[in-house]
């Protein structure tokens, strides 16, 4: 992972496109714009483009979080809720605890609503995103 910073703000911000940057460590004009009518469906799409999958838990209640397996997992993944500034917001996760806001304010989610886990590996992911220098993976 590398921490990328979202480029929009307010409503029609981009946290989703900078965590999808970060756990791919690319630069942000690599990732589609997924802040969109049918934002799952379009990130499937595009995790699809990649060979990857995505898999999404909804209600998560207040949970611990954790990934199972391994209680010091090295499993990166995003989650989402309200945030601070009264708007939806989404960030990366590792073992229940934040590692990365997007936002530059870094003040995270009130409380977690979803999570959103990456399904295959994010290395070849990266390198045919670096391949094609983002421009071939358009968003659906």
């Amino acid at each position: 992972m590398k921490p990328v910073l979202q480029t929009k703000f307010d409503a029609e911000g981009n946290c989703a496109t900078a965590c999808w940057a970060s756990l791919l460590g690319v630069p942000i004009d690599y990732i589609p714009d997924l802040n969109v009518q049918q934002q799952f469906s379009a990130e499937a799409k595009f995790a699809a483009r990649l060979g990857l999958a995505i898999y999404s838990v909804a209600d998560v209640g207040s949970g611990s979080w954790d990934c199972p397996g391994d209680p010091q997992s090295d499993v990166v993944y995003m989650a989402s809720g309200p945030g601070a500034r009264g708007v939806s917001h989404r960030v990366l996760m590792r073992d229940g605890v934040m590692v990365h806001d997007p936002h530059v304010d870094q003040t995270g989610l009130e409380k977690v609503e979803r999570l959103i886990l990456v399904l295959g590996d994010v290395r070849d992911a990266r390198r045919t995103l670096v391949a094609h220098g983002g421009v071939a993976l358009e968003a659906p």
